[in-house]
């Protein structure tokens, strides 16, 4: 029996309700003074979802921003890299300069007074044929058959055909190249042969006293070193002694040598 009541009083409820609010629309659309209350009314309940909607775009607006932002950073920090990188290949390149001028006053200033070609090696072993290397220096350049080819301030080769941008060079060690020598403290003049591989090979009498390590310089007013004694053979069936020793200078690492003008 309650039950029922309370339904009936929840429906009598709804009812006025539903009439206060007819009666409300018809005052507010006779009386314009209801109607402009029912208006602020209204604006003033839309009002926060209004700055709920005004927020949501702040903070679109405000996260496209920062994506934007951030991908303008990216491609200033690679610009930036890249041009760090080609500042570090010019310092890189200047360095390389500087050192190489300064080695070439200080090989020039102790070669003495002569003039003298730089030149870069094009081919060496195993590329061009063992003991022969091909230099940049040609006839352009001033070189000529039979000019001597030096690296380290020793004498490695002399140049055996000219081309006009390029040259052959016949290392000393070549097989069977022969070159004019003055052997060690005793300071006797002979020959030194090519055996190849860089190797090269020297007949002197017997008696001539040398030891390991003596140098090997070449002839003239103005030596020029070829080698370091390697070893020494002596047989007692033979009246000379033969003496071995290779080039002095790393074919492998080597990379530039001075041309001798004549």
């Amino acid at each position: 029996m309650k039950t029922y009541l309370q339904g009936r009083e929840t429906k009598k409820g709804k009812k006025v309700w539903l009439l206060a609010f007819a009666v409300f629309l018809i005052l507010a659309a006779t009386n314009p003074a209801v109607g402009r209350m029912t208006k602020r009314t209204a604006g003033f309940f839309s009002i926060p979802f209004l700055k709920i909607g005004d927020g949501g775009e702040e903070k679109k607006d405000g996260f496209l921003s920062i994506f934007k932002n951030k991908r303008l950073l990216t491609a200033e920090n690679e610009t930036l890299r890249r041009e760090n990188e080609e500042l570090k290949n010019k310092l890189s390149v200047f360095e390389l300069i500087k050192t190489e001028s300064e080695e070439l006053k200080a090989s020039l200033g102790r070669m003495g007074k002569k003039d003298y070609v730089l030149s870069y090696i094009l081919s060496k072993p195993p590329k061009s044929p063992y003991d022969m290397i091909i230099i940049d220096a040609g006839s352009e350049s001033g070189a000529i058959v039979g000019m001597r080819v030096i690296a380290s301030e020793a004498l490695i080769g002399h140049i055996a055909e000219v081309f006009p941008r390029s040259s052959k060079v016949r290392l000393v060690s070549f097989s069977g190249e022969e070159t004019n020598v003055i052997v060690g403290g005793a300071k006797i003049n002979a020959i030194g042969t090519g055996l190849g591989g860089g190797n090269i090979e020297i007949k002197i009498p017997g008696s001539v006293e040398v030891k390991q390590d003596d140098k090997i310089l070449t002839e003239g007013g103005e030596p020029i070193l070829v080698g370091n004694i390697d070893k020494i053979e002596k047989d007692p069936l033979s009246p000379f002694q033969k003496i071995l020793f290779h080039l002095p200078v790393n074919l492998n690492e080597l990379q530039k040598v001075f041309v001798e003008k004549q």
